[in-house]
């Protein structure tokens, strides 16, 4: 379930527009820890997995997404 609404996220991200979708991705702690490295120390593997493959089907299709998400 979780994984279900973390893709629908992303998907929502890729369909905006005016927004910096590489700061939001990204996910950053206050101090700059990134969300990803939390999520690993929490033992949400599944959700890190989730975001990994959802960025890379989507910036197959976005074609122009920065290299750092993949």
């Amino acid at each position: 379930m979780a994984t279900q609404k973390l893709s629908k996220f992303i998907e929502g991200i890729f369909n905006l527009s005016g927004i910096n979708r590489r700061e939001l991705l990204a996910a950053k702690m206050p101090d700059g820890t990134p969300g990803l490295h939390i999520a690993l120390q929490q033992y949400h593997s599944e959700a890190v997995k989730t975001y990994r493959e959802m960025i890379s089907k989507l910036k197959i299709l976005s074609n122009g997404l920065p290299g750092f998400l993949l």
